[in-house]
């Protein structure tokens, strides 16, 4: 692949590990400029400098926090001058039984997984709709569709994640503006102990080239989901 993306200024969130890494690294080799957001300033430093630093900035904060997401967009357009995508990317997990799951576990998934998705795609839009251009991508789950024991709050979020991304693209789709969301499978991050240890599963980088291709897409053409899965899994 090209520089098909080439000078376009995209926010990516949770952008220090993991999936959002690999999205900003794959996303810059294609000709973007970054904007990282973080709550930890070493991983910010440690991907600019993996991208490059006149190809990445960093912002950091809680994507939780609505003053993250105006300083996103605020850096976006003085840095680079547009914004062309968000991809929100950030979310937290927690495992156990719905009946032990702490209530401030629950208000702070919530608050990270689905209010951030918010918060960020509220502060892009009116730039987005004023320059009749633009792409949200919200990274959800296959949880999403699918609801996991143990991990319902999860499930719940990435379920609100999907149907926030399917009402808010019909919306704006009459202003040039998609929204899309990216539904990965099992995925071998630090996300899960478990699932780092699965060979099968997907690697970062196979999430990150959909978000790359569902970016490349036409004007005219809009990728409203894509669910990614590994393609062989073992027998069970």
């Amino acid at each position: 692949m090209g520089q098909e993306l080439l000078d376009q200024v995209i926010i990516v969130t949770g952008a220090g590990r993991g999936i959002g890494r690999a999205v900003s690294i794959e996303l810059a080799s294609a000709g973007a400029r970054i904007i990282l957001v973080s709550r930890t300033e070493t991983d910010l430093a440690r991907v600019a400098q993996e991208i490059g630093e006149n190809r990445a900035a960093g912002v950091a904060g809680d994507v939780a926090d609505e003053a993250t997401a105006a300083a996103a967009v605020a850096h976006a357009q003085e840095w680079g001058g547009r914004l062309d995508a968000v991809v929100n990317n950030a979310g937290i997990g927690w495992h156990g039984p719905t009946h032990t799951m702490p209530v401030d576990a629950w208000r702070r998934l919530m608050n990270v997984n689905l209010t951030g998705v918010f918060l960020f795609t509220r502060a892009a839009l009116p730039v987005m709709i004023a320059q009749r251009h633009g792409h949200i991508i919200n990274i959800a789950s296959g949880a999403g569709r699918l609801g996991m024991a143990e991990s319902a709050a999860y499930s719940a979020s990435k379920f609100g994640v999907i149907g926030f991304t399917e009402a808010v693209g019909l919306e704006v789709r009459q202003s040039g503006v998609k929204v899309s969301v990216v539904e990965p499978g099992s995925v071998r991050t630090e996300f899960s102990d478990n699932m780092a240890r699965r060979d099968w599963a997907l690697r970062p980088d196979d999430v990150a080239q959909v978000v790359r291709s569902v970016l490349a897409t036409g004007p005219n053409v809009w990728v409203r989901e894509a669910f990614v899965t590994p393609l062989v899994v073992p027998k069970t």
